[in-house]
């Protein structure tokens, strides 16, 4: 039973809505921040702008209306503006109240008006003003506030303030447009009350399109799942479905579906490899337990030397497949040792093993000659391809087994060494040609177990030539006849 790790992970779904909530988070904050300080400044501006505007107004209507107070005129257009009109002492010529519970003595908030001369108030642009307000905690919204006023000088002659000796002052004035931040912070408000509102309400949103979305992309993922956790070893030619959306969760089906087929394919050859194996070793233990018997039943006629050869000789069969099937084990699992690489003169080393090498009557084994040729290569591996090669050779042979030696430059000072091993024998077909590598493999015209090998001999032999990073293949020559050409890159010794 499969069992999932628990370690209080959140699900993947979890984790997305998460992810995406937070960055929705940051984005809508830093979005919200921003455009709350916009609208700050938006207001504030536009309070500036139509302070400019009411200044001038004021400004031109005092000047049209010279009998008229700006209290007057403020109050017939602009009742509710905030303004002074100060002289060029700072005293207060007249104001909206506003701003009464800051002035003291009978002087204005706002700076004196300029002492420069005026003429008209068109001739002179408007300029701007700011005061921090006096702190009076908790009694005024605008305690401790800083106001701007937008200026506009009138000429002295232009204003009437009464009462006066003469009706007429004779100092130049200036108009002040006050501008509080109250409007831009009631729309900073407004716009903090639609951001808290807002922002939670969309991150939960993304949050939950972000999980219902990764829900509906991982659904296939979920099938998949499921579907491979039915997969045993009774069953490995089960598959997953593809979904034909063609993205990465089908390309991750399709990679499962082949990790399933190479384990069903190596599940089978697994399986024939031990029956295989069985019957291998089932014939010589049968030979043996048979002579054995025969012996002990009739000790008096038994030719025990011979019996004790034969029973030598399917021992070491026995201890021959045991050896091959080893290997082959260490060669899978990646724990056999590298070879060492030692210097050999191939040639020399050929010619010894085709001397050693048992025929049967008949055929003879011999190396054409070549010169010597020193290499640096695994001395041990290189000894074990050629004995099961020539073994394999000799026993399909009509008379004749010969080795062949070729050699080409391969580059920064390596050679690449073609050895061949060819007889005179029936040959094998095009078709059987790769299938003689499988382990256990005999054709038709070699399927008696007691006329020689193990059937590993070949399979083992390319498997010690990968290790050499070489090759071993059959050559693609015409019948009758077969060779066998191992292909290596050395270096020169």
């Amino acid at each position: 039973m499969i069992r999932l790790p628990s370690g209080g992970r959140r699900s993947v779904r979890a984790r997305s809505a998460v992810a995406a909530a937070a960055a929705a988070a940051v984005v809508l904050v830093g979005g919200g921040l921003w455009a709350r300080h916009l609208v700050g400044q938006q207001q504030l501006e536009a309070g500036l702008q139509s302070a400019v505007r009411q200044a001038n107004a004021m400004g031109l209507a005092v000047v049209s209306h010279p009998g008229r107070g700006a209290l007057e005129l403020q109050q017939s257009f602009y009742p509710d503006v905030t303004f002074e009109v100060v002289d060029t002492h700072g005293a207060l010529l007249t104001g909206s109240s506003d701003l009464e519970p800051y002035r003291t003595g009978g002087r204005a908030v706002m700076p004196p008006a300029d002492p420069l001369p005026a003429t008209t108030v068109m001739d002179v642009p408007e300029t701007y003003a700011s005061v921090r307000l006096a702190d009076r905690p908790g009694r005024n919204p605008l305690d401790g506030r800083t106001v701007t006023g937008v200026r506009v000088l009138v000429d002295q002659a232009d204003y009437s303030v009464p009462p006066g000796p003469d009706g007429i002052t004779a100092a130049p004035i200036a108009v002040y447009v006050v501008v509080t931040p109250l409007a831009a912070e009631r729309a900073v408000a407004t716009a903090d009350r639609v951001l808290l509102l807002a922002v939670p309400l969309a991150v939960a949103l993304v949050a939950l399109v972000a999980w219902l979305a990764a829900r509906r992309a991982l659904r296939p993922v979920e099938a998949i799942r499921a579907r491979t956790a039915e997969v045993t070893a009774s069953r490995l030619s089960d598959r997953v479905a593809v979904p034909a959306t063609g993205d990465e969760i089908a390309a991750l089906a399709v990679t499962i579906n082949a990790m399933l087929e190479r384990l069903e394919r190596a599940d089978r050859a697994q399986r024939r490899m031990v029956s295989d194996a069985a019957h291998e070793l089932r014939s010589p233990l049968a030979s043996l337990r048979a002579g054995l018997e025969v012996a002990l039943a009739y000790p008096d006629r038994t030719d025990w030397p011979a019996a004790a050869a034969s029973a030598v000789a399917q021992a070491q069969r026995l201890t021959t497949l045991a050896d091959d099937l080893l290997l082959l084990a260490r060669l899978d699992a990646g724990t056999a040792r590298p070879q060492p690489e030692t210097e050999v003169e191939l040639v020399a080393l050929l010619t010894r093993i085709a001397a050693e090498t048992v025929t049967r009557d008949g055929v003879t084994v011999t190396c054409r000659e070549h010169p010597p040729v020193r290499v640096r290569l695994g001395r041990s591996a290189i000894e074990r391809i050629m004995r099961n090669l020539l073994d394999n050779a000799v026993r399909h042979a009509g008379g004749r087994v010969e080795i062949g030696v070729g050699v080409s430059p391969a580059g920064s000072g390596r050679i690449r060494l073609r050895v061949e091993v060819e007889d005179d024998g029936p040959g094998i077909a095009p078709a059987d040609r790769e299938r003689i590598f499988d382990r256990f493999t005999r054709l038709d015209a070699a399927r008696d177990r007691d006329a020689g090998g193990t059937g590993l001999g070949l399979s083992l032999a390319r498997e010690l030539a990968a290790q050499l990073d070489g090759t071993l293949r059959v050559a693609d020559r015409p019948l009758p006849g077969t060779t066998l050409e191992l292909t290596v890159t050395a270096a020169v010794a």
